[in-house]
Order: structure tokens, then C-alpha cells, then sequence
């Protein structure tokens, strides 16, 4: 009976070197899939830790093998000095190779796919891609350009990876389709305006690291519903959340020094906020459109401070001053 065992055994073993043991990767696949106990996607993109305070965006898991199977190659070409692009007949488009990509023409393409070894998303690369409608960013992204997909009308969601540390201006400006953005902690610098005229976002986070929420950041995000501003920001930009009238909270970190004009013009749903006793200027119309049933508390001070323009608090909210 032992012998028995041991031969059936052996036979099963044997099979299992022969087959792979029922995995169905296929060795030639396009983007190597890891080792499964790293729950790595078929982009090579490991899964990294997803804190609830970044966003509850998911993480695109877009298998590359699956989508373009059967599909005919509709266009192929150079994307950069060590990129190319492969556009298939469904609109899926996978980008390959290392280092910074440059304008295409994909402008056809429903799905982008970019590979791992990419480092960097020029100066209007998607710009007005208009039936881009997702797209997955690899592992080793550190930088998105300036106006990278402005004008991606059709562009849903983003969850853009940890490494990247540079967002440039307008990156993602009137993306009119966009209702999610996922931004990492490893973000130090952004461009002004980089979700200006986005008037579907509602859900967004801003990166812990930043010092200063740029001018025009959510400018006119109408149903933004929920943010935070870093506790490391001292500075908010000039209409940085200007017309973001589905907000209902916001709080100011302490160590705020300076909010410019207009930051929070016109943010109807928000019944009161706290402007700490740290700052020092607040520039023209910072609260205009706000209404008499909305109030501003201001800590550490008893009156107006020399340096905060006279129209600071516009014409109907009403102002406690608790020096």
C-alpha cells in the first residue's frame, strides 16, 4: 500500500513540473507577474500599502495579457528615446521601455497601459486625448509633466503610484469626466491649477508632504465633497478652492501663515470654519460668496490685523472673533 502511495506521488510531483502546476502565465507575457503572496498585478506594480487618508480610490489591476488578446495591432511607433507604443483595435494602448515618454499619437486610445521603467510623463503627452478613459501608471513614474492629460475629456479616475514626487501645472485640467484623483505622500511639488475646471471630482486627497496648496488647485471643483489640507502647509494659493460649493468642512492646520484671495470663495455648504491665530495675511474676497448663515471664527485675535485686506471676509458672513 506504501508503494503504492509513494508511485502515485511521484506521478502527481512529476505533472506538476511538466505543467507549472496549473499557472496559467504564460512566460513570453509583456509584464511579468510576481509572486502572488505580493499580491503584484499584471504590470509588474506591487501592492503597496493604501492608507484610508490617501483616498478610496482603487488601484487600477488592468491585466494586459487578457485585454489585447485576439486583438489586431492598430498603429506601433516611438514614444520617447527608449519608448514605444503599441495601439490595439479595442483602444488599448501599451507603452514599453525605460525613461521619459514624449508626444504620440494615441489620441484613439480607450486604455492606457504604461510599463514598468518609465519614468517620467512629459509636457502634454495625453493632452486632449478625448476618449481616453482609464489609465494604468507603473511603479516607477516620478514625474508628470505639465498639462500631461489636460483636456481628457473622457478620463474617469486616477490613482497615481507612490514615487512620484513632481506634478506639473494644469496636469489634469478640465478632465471633465474625473471623479476620482488618488495622490501619493510622496508628492513635494505641484503645479498651479492642476485640477482646475474638474467640476465632477469628488473624491481627492492632497499629499502630506506639501507646504503650500498652489493657486487654482481645485479651483471650481463644484461637487469636491471632502479634503484635507496637510498639517505641514503654510500657505493656501489664490482661489485654491475657489466655487467648491459641495464642500461641507475644511480646517486650516495652525500652521497656516498666509491665505490668498478668493481661496474659498463661494463654498456655500460649509456652516463655519476656524481660521487659526497663526495666520498672519489673508489677501481680498478669501470668503467671498459666503452667505449670513455661514460663520468664520477667528482665534487669537480681537479685531482685523493690518496685514488681512479689508474685503477678506466678503460682504454677508458673519465673523467672531475670539482674541
Amino acid at each position: 500500500m506504501k508503494k503504492a502511495f509513494a508511485l502515485i506521488l511521484t506521478a502527481i510531483l512529476a505533472s506538476c513540473m511538466l505543467t507549472g502546476c496549473g499557472s496559467s502565465e504564460s512566460s513570453s507575457s509583456l509584464f511579468k507577474t510576481g509572486n502572488t503572496t505580493n499580491s503584484t498585478a499584471s504590470t509588474g506594480i506591487p501592492e503597496g500599502p493604501s492608507p484610508a487618508a490617501l483616498s478610496t480610490v482603487k488601484k487600477p489591476q488592468m491585466n494586459v495579457n487578457e485585454l489585447i488578446a485576439g486583438q489586431k495591432v492598430e498603429n506601433t511607433g516611438s514614444c520617447g528615446e527608449n519608448a514605444t507604443f503599441t495601439l490595439y483595435e479595442n483602444g488599448v494602448a501599451v507603452i514599453e521601455g525605460t525613461g521619459t515618454i514624449s508626444r504620440t499619437t494615441l489620441n484613439d486610445a480607450k486604455t492606457v497601459i504604461v510599463g514598468e521603467g518609465i519614468t517620467e510623463i512629459t509636457r502634454r503627452f495625453f493632452f486632449a486625448f478625448k476618449t481616453l478613459e482609464e489609465v494604468q501608471l507603473p511603479s516607477t513614474l516620478q514625474k508628470i509633466g505639465d498639462q500631461a492629460f489636460k483636456e481628457c475629456y473622457s478620463l474617469r479616475s486616477i490613482w497615481v503610484p507612490d514615487g512620484v514626487n513632481e506634478i506639473g501645472e494644469y496636469a489634469f485640467n478640465v478632465c471633465h469626466s474625473l471623479t476620482e484623483v488618488r495622490l501619493p505622500d510622496t508628492v513635494t511639488t505641484m503645479g498651479e491649477h492642476v485640477f482646475r475646471g474638474c467640476d465632477k471630482i469628488e473624491t481627492a486627497n492632497l499629499p502630506s508632504m506639501l507646504t503650500t496648496v498652489p493657486e487654482g488647485t481645485f479651483y471650481d471643483s463644484k461637487k469636491l465633497k471632502s479634503i484635507n489640507i496637510p498639517s505641514g502647509v503654510t500657505e493656501i494659493g489664490n482661489g485654491a478652492f475657489y466655487g467648491c460649493e459641495s464642500l461641507t468642512e475644511i480646517v486650516i492646520p495652525a500652521g497656516v501663515t498666509t491665505i490668498d484671495k478668493y481661496a474659498f470663495s463661494y463654498n456655500y455648504g460649509i456652516t463655519s470654519v476656524t481660521i487659526p491665530a497663526s495666520v498672519e495675511t489673508l489677501g481680498k474676497g478669501v470668503f467671498s460668496g459666503w452667505k449670513d448663515t455661514q460663520t468664520i471664527i477667528v482665534e487669537g485675535k480681537t479685531e482685523r490685523p493690518s496685514t488681512w485686506d479689508p474685503e477678506w471676509a466678503g460682504e454677508y458672513a458673519k465673523v467672531v472673533w475670539k482674541g
